[in-house]
């Protein structure tokens, strides 16, 4: 059997790329996630055996802080040390840190250093983030999330000078992808994505410089965008997976042998199928469709009696992966394969990232109006048991 092939420096080859998202996995290990409850339960050595032992080659949302705060400080040389360990060991693997489309007050206990500035050439300032400066001048997404937690302008300096200085930070500590969010809602107001292009290109720029392999892939929920370069402005995309309800089944409870089936449907809602935006990469090469990978994402829930209508992105009343999590084992592996060979039927462009570690919500009969995830589904925990289902889709290819 011929060896894959993962080797790039400075760039990064078709075939490289479309490997790494063909073993691409949800592994959420080094914290960040949104409340101060919501930690995984799994040690950091449970998620390297894990990576070391499936072959995973990508490992998304490895560091995904939501609100990024002082106390982060303490903890980047931990995941320093962790990457450094798993890449003794297997230097091929990327993994993935999260710079979200948020602004919070709390950004204004974190220092800007002296570097950002001069990279923006300005002078530097003794000063933290200034939280009103990343607005919407007009009001746009403030309060977005909650009082005091908005989503930021790409067009305002501060907004530009963060995201730069959060893609830097991971980069040092030996990132080599970054994933963006959700940046039409960043850049609403960004005309010809100019101020995108701008910061992502000086990203580019630095991980050239200090990046392990001189390159980093940058990758957000879009279907694509062609930067004022006439670029590709992702190196790949990334979008939730879109299930469907199957309609013709009666609303009832997930049990063994009775699942809540759903499906995948081209041109439903706004998925990424068969939408792929194509064109030149940063990389060199071109394509009529950039390749991508779908993950069974996390978000909120809504009443079940909403179902499918008229376009609903809530699987049975639940974001995607409590619907899974909540599954019976023998349906869940029977989804991932399906979802496996339908992508490869439907869009050979597209790719299913497997899940490792994400936050759920246990199905019940009377869902709330707000989406409170307490615990984690791990695909190692117990009550799941799903790495034969990595094993299945991995050791077929």
């Amino acid at each position: 059997m011929k060896e894959r092939n993962y080797a790039f420096d400075g760039a990064i080859s078709e075939e490289v790329l479309r490997n790494y998202l063909s073993r691409s996995i949800v592994l959420s290990y080094l914290g960040g996630w949104r409340y101060k409850d919501e930690t995984p339960e799994k040690t950091a050595e449970d998620c390297r055996n894990l990576i070391l032992r499936t072959g995973a080659k990508y490992i998304a949302r490895a560091a995904c802080a939501w609100i990024p705060g002082p106390e982060e400080a303490e903890k980047l040389p931990l995941y320093q040390e962790e990457l450094q360990r798993v890449h003794s060991q297997d230097p091929t693997v990327i993994f993935e840190a999260c710079i979200f489309e948020t602004a919070y007050r709390r950004f204004e206990q974190l220092a800007i250093p002296p570097e950002v500035f001069r990279a923006f050439g300005l002078p530097p300032e003794e000063r933290c983030f200034r939280y009103e400066d990343m607005l919407f001048p007009d009001g746009t997404y403030v309060d977005h999330w909650e009082p005091g937690g908005s989503v930021p302008d790409i067009t305002r300096l501060e907004t530009q000078l963060f995201f730069y200085w959060r893609g830097c930070l991971y980069i040092d500590l030996g990132f080599e992808a970054l994933h963006y969010g959700q940046v039409l809602l960043i850049g609403e107001q960004d005309q010809q994505y100019a101020c995108w292009t701008k910061v992502l290109n000086m990203v580019r720029e630095y991980a050239k410089r200090r990046a392990r392999r001189h390159f980093v892939l940058l990758n957000a929920h879009t279907h694509g965008i062609i930067g004022t370069d006439g670029k590709l402005l992702f190196d790949f995309h990334c979008y939730p997976c879109r299930p469907v309800a199957d309609e013709s089944v009666q609303p009832h409870p997930p049990a063994k042998g009775n699942p809540q089936p759903a499906r995948l449907i081209s041109g439903w809602g706004n998925s990424i199928y068969q939408r792929s935006l194509g064109g030149e990469t940063h990389s060199g090469w071109s394509c009529a469709s950039l390749p991508y990978f779908v993950e069974i994402d996390n978000y909120g829930c809504q009443p079940p009696e909403l179902l499918n209508q008229p376009v609903d992105y809530y699987p049975w009343g639940y974001d995607e992966i409590s619907w899974f999590a909540n599954q019976p084992k023998d349906y869940r592996r029977e989804w991932v394969l399906y979802a496996r060979d339908w992508l490869r039927e439907k869009d050979p462009a597209g790719y299913l990232e497997m899940t490792g570690i994400r936050p759920f919500r246990r199905y019940a009969p009377e869902l709330p109006e707000r989406l409170t995830r307490g615990e984690f589904y791990y695909v190692n925990a117990e009550e799941f048991s799903d790495e034969d289902i990595l094993t299945a889709v991995w050791s077929e290819e």
